[in-house]
């Protein structure tokens, strides 16, 4: 080993001061497929053709140009690089682990920040090849990887300075665990919610009911969504199971928790979604437009693509979880709206713990303490602030499309 590249020798030339030994265990294993001078995603021409592959915007290929000599010329940073490049293309790596993964210290010039962003391309070869066993077509690829371009985005948004910070949520494609399809993004999972979802056998009718012991407000909200509770005004939900009927509180298509109970007789309803069965989550990176038809033609994409390209892989339903799923839209939206449009492609359901922190990150890009502070530059900002102003309060909702339904599940 290189002495001036090992372990204790890298951390401190990179500026972390307390590393807490993350990599430490790991760097053996990245040692031995080192090579500094054959250091691939910090000389031109590799970067150049993977940018001209991945197809992002201008300003932030130029970022990427302006940042690589920084890199190509300290050995140090090259090494840790690799280390981390190594461990993102590896399937064993915990995703829940890269949040320890810190930041490059700004003392070391405004391109340390594009670390992370030099890690994630680096992996485009590890994603080539893990869609090319699968026969998935290289535009998929790219298409996927180039997602990348948001949280660079978002980076500079927030701190002032083009680079990566949000390296767990590109790890998903990394990974190969997500794929983008279009207008939408899909990466399979498991349905957490202790809610059961029947269809009626004779016309396909489906009612989502409640789990046993689940606490609503009244306005069939989850119990302390937004911070905010009914106290006495709330009710308990129950659900009781025979070997002929099922009787339990739905929720109705447009996502509310409704007080009144109802009963399935099992001969007429089959169980078709519930409690730890395989889904496929959905979605919606903030790439322009959500219209109606891309979305449709991607969620048709994906019912063709998974079977062929992930057969190992089931899945029950469609589901997302989103500050685009909050049912209140439906007062202040116009029909024509993308947002309803998408809504009504799914059944709604409440989730627990709903706040308007994403609402608030995606209209505004940040919180406001004082809602007369915010912009209200375009209507979708101008209908968020009227709701508060109203007393009201946003919330994400989640929403689901069973796999064999036909479009809309109401």
């Amino acid at each position: 080993m290189d002495q001036p590249l090992n372990y204790t020798a890298v951390i401190k030339a990179a500026g972390i001061s307390k590393p807490e030994a993350i990599w430490a265990d790991t760097w053996p294993d990245s040692q031995a497929s080192f090579h500094l001078n054959d250091l691939y995603f910090f000389q031109p021409r590799w970067l150049e053709e993977a940018l001209a592959k991945l197809k992002m915007p201008e300003e932030i290929n130029a970022a990427f140009r302006q940042a690589r000599p920084f890199f190509a010329q300290n050995p140090a940073l090259q090494r840790l690089a690799w280390h981390c490049c190594h461990l993102l293309c590896q399937a064993r790596l915990e995703p829940a682990a890269l949040r320890t993964w810190p930041l490059l210290p700004a003392t070391l010039g405004p391109d340390a920040d594009m670390f992370y962003a030099f890690v994630c391309l680096a992996g485009l070869p590890h994603l080539e090849s893990l869609h090319h066993q699968r026969r998935i077509d290289p535009a998929i690829t790219y298409d996927t990887l180039a997602d990348m371009r948001l949280w660079i985005q978002d980076h500079r948004q927030k701190q002032g300075r083009w680079g990566l910070s949000n390296i767990e949520w590109v790890y998903t494609y990394l990974s190969g665990k997500l794929v983008k399809l279009g207008r939408l993004q899909y990466r399979p999972g498991i349905f957490f919610h202790d809610f059961y979802v029947y269809r009626r056998r004779r016309d396909h009718q489906v009612l989502m009911l409640a789990g046993d012991g689940m606490q609503f407000r009244p306005d069939g909200q989850f119990e302390g969504a937004n911070q905010i509770t009914a106290g006495a005004a709330g009710w308990t939900s129950r659900r009781i199971a025979t070997p002929t009927e099922i009787s339990g509180h739905p929720i109705s298509p447009a996502g509310i928790a409704q007080p009144q109970i109802v009963t399935l007789p099992i001969a007429e309803w089959d169980e078709v979604l519930t409690r730890q069965s395989p889904i496929m989550e959905v979605h919606i990176p903030a790439t322009g437009p959500l219209t109606h038809e891309a979305c449709v033609n991607s969620l048709r994409q994906a019912k063709a693509f998974f079977p062929t390209h992930y057969p190992e892989v089931p899945f029950d339903a469609f589901t997302c979880i989103s500050w685009l799923m909050d049912n209140q839209f439906g007062r202040y939206l116009p029909e024509t709206s993308n947002i309803l449009q998408f809504q009504r492609d799914f059944y709604l359901y409440p989730v627990p713990g709903a706040n308007d922190e994403q609402t608030y990150e995606r209209v505004f890009g940040r919180s406001y303490a004082n809602i007369d502070e915010a912009p209200q530059a375009t209507s979708l900002q101008r209908t968020l602030v009227a709701h508060v102003k109203a007393e009201g309060r946003w919330h994400s909702g989640g929403g689901f499309i069973l796999r064999d339904g036909n479009g809309m599940n109401r």
